[in-house]
């Protein structure tokens, strides 16, 4: 996409611009509204796109990963009762479990695991996506394994359907491995793939099986969508942003994402292409804010990839997809972490009331920006942007993100009606260094002002800002 251009897609959003951003989410847009540098206005009349399905949240790892939840070494279930809580409140719509048929268990026993993580955690099972090999790539299941795991999950009434075939099996052969490789070529893959699904289907028709795809390599991409087209239902692409955090924070936050939405575009015309007549979706079952600086050894050890920086990251992402409407669903990474590993997890078992900044954002998003999404024309600086819903009770609830590092930003909200009552909360931290566990990491009150039919505030640098808004019956 150049710079400048406009998407073109139902739901389409224009690119922000050096000196302004005008985001038009549906027709018919409201009249705009002047005066602060950042204003925007809702209109009354909506489109039908209802949050359902803008399935935006959160990955775990294994049943058994090496920290030892959700279940420890022995199968014992002991996620703390606090995490649970915390997991629960996140009202998660869509989540993902690799390796679950890798613990050296009974499939079937293992997806009785995962079911009762999903029935502790208010997880729907039906919108779990699961993996059932080895994290590395380096082995295989047997088609008849996958089937038992479908006949299983339907037997036990279990309601999992969403069967990811294995997890970056390009992995092996693009980074190297020391273990060995499951599939050397992309042509053990799609073979793989094809009798995978072929079992699955016939224990379990209403199945939908997920390809593994790098849609950066040609072979492991666009020659194994080709090749296995028929066979899949949807891809996992694994959308991470390798962002460069020695620029500035708009470039984390705005232009990295937008790079990610050219891929998103390519690989929905790929998929067009080699599925004609067949609605086959991107369901993306890991990504995140995946940035180094000089002197890091992973993307795991830098603190910016689970604080501020990524809260603003995803926020950005997330408002992106859901103007888009390109992606059925997506889910980061991840849920379950440890201490010593600062870069990723969004909750700490051995620490469970501890709260990240990430957990508290998508427990914010998924109270608030699962309604009904608003007509809206925005006009502002370029380092802001903005999404709007209307939930069941009418009851308006917008998300600002300001990606300035340095600079706060006042906005001013058009309500189409007089207003009642507004509030709002932010999620920002002192620095792009600050811990993600730490008090600041906490959403805390924002004042707003209400003027007749207008809201105003003014959002912090380096803040999300959720805003809710209740109108006066006409």
């Amino acid at each position: 996409m150049r710079r400048g251009a406009g998407v073109s897609a139902a739901g389409s959003f224009p690119h922000p611009s050096q000196e302004h951003y005008e985001l038009c989410y549906f027709d018919p847009p409201a009249a705009e509204v002047t005066g602060a540098p950042c204003s925007f206005s809702c209109a009354q009349t909506t489109s039908s796109n209802k949050g359902g399905n803008r399935c935006y949240n959160t990955s775990f790892s294994q049943c058994i990963p090496k920290n030892g939840y959700p279940y420890d070494q022995r199968g014992n279930y002991v996620l703390p009762a606090a995490t649970e809580d915390a997991i629960r409140a996140m009202k998660l719509p869509l989540s993902r479990l690799y390796g679950v048929g890798a613990g050296g268990i009974e499939i079937e026993a293992a997806l009785d695991r995962a079911a009762k993580l999903c029935q502790r955690t208010g997880i729907p099972p039906e919108r779990m996506i699961l993996e059932l090999e080895i994290q590395s790539a380096d082995k295989s299941l047997a088609p008849d394994i996958w089937a038992r795991a479908a006949r299983h999950s339907r037997k036990q009434s279990y309601g999992f359907h969403l069967w990811e075939v294995g997890n970056e099996v390009y992995g092996p052969a693009l980074w190297g491995s020391k273990t060995g490789a499951a599939y050397p070529t992309p042509d053990d893959y799609v073979a793989h793939v094809q009798a995978v699904a072929k079992a699955i289907r016939a224990a379990q028709p209403d199945a939908r099986i997920g390809l593994s795809v790098s849609d950066q390599s040609l072979r492991w991409g666009n020659y194994v969508l080709r090749c296995a087209a028929g066979s899949y239902d949807f891809v996992c692409p694994h959308l991470y942003s390798g962002a460069d955090l020695r620029k500035p924070l708009e470039h984390v936050v705005i232009d990295d994402n937008l790079a990610i939405l050219e891929r998103v575009a390519t690989l929905r015309a790929l998929l067009a292409a080699y599925n004609p007549g067949k609605n086959v979706t991107i369901l993306d079952s890991e990504w995140a804010l995946y940035g180094k600086l000089p002197g890091d050894n992973i993307p795991e050890d830098q603190v910016r990839n689970r604080n501020i920086t990524s809260v603003l990251h995803r926020a950005a992402r997330l408002i992106f997809y859901a103007q888009t409407n390109w992606l059925e669903g997506a889910s980061g990474w991840e849920m379950l972490g440890m201490p010593q590993n600062p870069g990723y997890g969004m909750l700490l078992p051995v620490e469970p009331k501890a709260r990240s900044i990430n957990a508290e954002f998508y427990r914010l998003w998924n109270e608030r920006m699962t309604g009904t999404l608003l007509a809206a024309r925005t006009t502002g600086p370029r380092l802001a942007l903005s999404l709007a819903a209307r939930d069941s009770q009418g009851v308006l609830h917008i998300v600002i993100v300001n990606a300035s590092g340095d600079k706060p930003l006042p906005v001013s909200i058009g309500c189409g009606g007089a207003v009642q009552k507004s509030s709002a909360v932010i999620l920002t931290q002192p620095a792009l260094d600050a811990p993600a566990f730490d008090a600041s990491a906490l959403p805390k009150d924002l004042a707003t002002k209400v003027d007749g039919t207008k809201v105003t505030l003014e959002a912090p640098p380096r803040s999300v800002v959720f805003v809710t808004i209740a109108r006066l019956a006409p």
